[in-house]
């Protein structure tokens, strides 16, 4: 496995982010990143620019990014703005929590559609099962989700309208 050249953390050869640290690993034109990262900079990625997390671990604040979806059953659109909020706030800390963010907004987003056209369908009688069907998914991916982020693995959500880039 390879080693973060910041962290020395290993990860998947796969990985765009260190599951440690969330530091990309990929460089767009050799496919590594060619020199160490300095925390005490700030970072280019993506049009952006990135500050080290300081003190958290990125991958606990990816796993909050989707676990504050679950306000929406509290506060209503909260399945939207919980986790919106929290990658705006932090996106910049971390390429790793950029992503994790940006699904979750995404996923819930599409889920909120989905639901809309489950309940219009209700008149039709197959709304009332798609409810159900779509409202546990959106609880089993979330969960799954988490569970990804805070084992410091990458998790695109199936079936998500890519809105926010």
């Amino acid at each position: 496995m390879p080693l973060c050249r910041e962290c020395g953390g290993q990860f998947r050869s796969e990985a765009r982010f260190c599951p440690h640290c969330g530091v990309s690993v990929v460089d767009d034109s050799t496919g590594y990143t060619a020199e160490p990262h300095d925390s005490s900079q700030h970072q280019p990625y993506q049009g952006g620019t990135h500050r080290r997390a300081s003190g958290t671990d990125p991958r606990t604040i990816a796993t909050f990014c989707h676990l504050a979806s679950f306000a929406g059953f509290v506060i209503p659109l909260g399945n939207i703005l919980g986790p919106l909020v929290l990658w705006l706030i932090k996106r910049h800390e971390s390429p790793y929590i950029d992503h994790h963010g940006r699904e979750a907004v995404n996923f819930h987003i599409s889920l909120t559609l989905y639901l809309i056209v489950s309940a219009i369908l209700i008149i039709v009688l197959i709304g009332l099962l798609l409810l159900i069907v779509v409202g546990l998914a959106g609880i089993v991916f979330t969960v799954i989700a988490a569970v990804r982020a805070s084992e410091g693995e990458e998790y695109r959500y199936p079936m998500t309208i890519r809105l926010v880039r």
